[in-house]
C-alpha cells in the first residue's frame, strides 16, 4: 500500500523527509511545488506505477492529485493549518479533499494536530470522528490549552471584534 503524508507548508517537509527516510529509506518521495518539473514528473510516474521508490508521498496540496494507484492511508499534518486552503486558480481546501478522497477510497484518514479545527473538533464531539491524545509531546514540550468559546453567548460587540474571553 501507499502512504500520502500531506505537510500544509513546503518547509516543513525537511524534518518530517529526513526521520522517514530514516525509517524507511529509499520507499520515501517528496512531492511540491519547489521540486522541478522533471523531478514532479518522475514522482508522478513513480506513483502512478506504484515504484518503491513512491510508496511513501510528503507533499503540500497538489500531491493530493497523484494518481495513487494503492492509496491505503492519508495523513494530514497539522490539519488546522490554513495552507491547505487553496484561493488562487483552482479553490480548494486539501484537508477537506483529502478526506472527502479518504471515504470515496474507503481507506483511513489521520488527522494530526494539537489544536483542531474547529469542524474537526465538532465532528469528534458528534462521534463522527474518533481521536487520540498524546499525553507527553516530543522533548518535554507543553501540550497547547485550548478552549472553545460560544459567541452565542458571548456577543462580539461593535468596538471588539474578538471576543473578551480571549484577553
Amino acid at each position: 500500500k501507499q502512504v500520502l503524508y500531506l505537510l500544509p507548508e513546503i518547509s516543513l517537509t525537511t524534518q518530517i523527509i529526513q526521520k522517514l527516510k530514516n525509517i524507511f529509506g529509499n520507499k520515501v518521495s517528496v512531492f511540491h511545488s519547489r521540486n522541478s518539473i522533471h523531478e514532479r514528473t518522475e514522482v508522478w510516474r513513480n506513483v502512478e506505477e506504484n515504484k518503491k521508490n513512491a510508496q511513501i508521498i510528503i507533499g503540500a496540496r497538489s500531491s493530493l492529485f497523484l494518481p495513487f494507484k494503492k492509496l491505503g492511508i492519508l495523513i494530514v499534518d497539522e490539519e488546522h493549518d490554513q495552507s491547505y486552503k487553496q484561493d488562487e486558480g483552482v479553490i480548494y481546501n486539501a484537508r477537506d479533499m483529502a478526506i472527502a478522497r479518504a471515504n470515496f477510497e474507503r481507506i483511513p484518514i489521520n488527522l494530526v494536530t494539537a489544536v483542531p479545527s474547529i469542524e474537526t473538533y465538532a465532528n469528534i464531539k458528534n462521534n463522527k470522528y474518533s481521536s487520540s491524545r498524546l499525553i507527553n509531546r516530543y522533548k518535554e514540550a507543553s501540550l497547547p490549552t485550548y478552549e472553545i468559546i460560544d459567541l452565542k453567548k458571548n456577543k462580539l460587540t461593535k468596538n471588539n471584534w474578538i471576543s473578551l474571553e480571549t484577553c
